[in-house]
Order: structure tokens, then C-alpha cells, then sequence
């Protein structure tokens, strides 16, 4: 995955198994969080899931010096690029599209932590689309 922030493309500084860390600009107000996608009937046609999903996000957090907020997954600000919130009996998780606007608090320079698990399979052309849609 990666971020668009005013333009520029972030990736994460660290990757650990299902979490992506991020340095944030001075001043954003939002990020795009984007990453490839696969459309479940595509590789299992039998499968009536014709989503788009980018990532399973199942924590998002965001570090301020001492301070760490955990955005809730269902907040109404979660609208462009999410699918809505899923659930098992343990945890809640929403899906991205591949490009979902994360909405976040001006501020100083932070760090974005994304906590993500269950990513689809995907077809190999699918990068092509990634890249040509950062490019643009």
C-alpha cells in the first residue's frame, strides 16, 4: 500500500506483518490510502462478490509525540473508498476500494499506522492499473 498526500506519494517506512507505518506531511488534513485490488468473481467466478477491495483495514492509528488515536472504523467520515463495516465474533474490519480517502486532523508531523489483514488475490494486471493511476 501507499499514501497520496497533496499530491505526493508515501510509502510506509515500516512494514510488519499487517501493518503499514507512515510518515505523514506538516499540515495534512487527508490521505488516500491505496494499494492493488482484486474483485473476488473475478478469480472464483462462482463467487457472487464483485467488490473492489483494496485492504481488510482493521486498525487505524495515528501517533501525535505521546499521543495515539485510534480512528474508529465506523466513523461517518469513512465514506469515499470504503466499503462498510464487517465483522466476526472477535473483530471488525472494513475493506478499501484501492483508493479510500483517510480523513485525519491537521496537525504537525504524525505517524499513520494501518492495520490490515486478509488481503484478496488479484490479477497480475491489476499493478498496472496502480501505477498508471499514481502517475496520473
Amino acid at each position: 500500500p501507499r499514501l497520496l498526500v497533496d499530491g505526493r506519494v508515501i510509502t510506509p517506512i515500516l512494514t510488519d506483518p499487517g501493518v503499514y507505518t507512515f510518515i505523514l506531511p506538516r499540515g495534512s488534513s487527508s490521505a488516500r490510502l491505496c494499494s492493488r485490488v482484486g474483485i473476488p468473481s473475478d478469480l472464483t467466478p462462482w463467487h457472487n462478490d464483485r467488490r473492489r477491495l483494496g485492504l481488510a483495514v482493521r486498525r487505524i492509528r495515528l501517533r501525535d509525540g505521546q499521543d495515539v488515536t485510534d480512528l474508529p472504523l465506523d466513523h461517518p467520515a469513512f465514506t469515499d473508498g470504503w466499503w462498510g463495516i464487517e465483522s466476526d465474533t472477535k473483530a471488525i474490519w472494513r475493506w478499501s476500494d484501492g483508493n479510500a480517502i483517510v480523513p485525519l486532523a491537521g496537525g504537525d508531523v504524525r505517524v499513520l499506522e494501518i492495520t490490515a489483514s486478509g488481503l484478496p488475490a488479484y490479477r497480475l494486471d491489476a499493478d498496472v492499473e496502480l501505477v498508471s493511476w499514481l502517475a496520473a
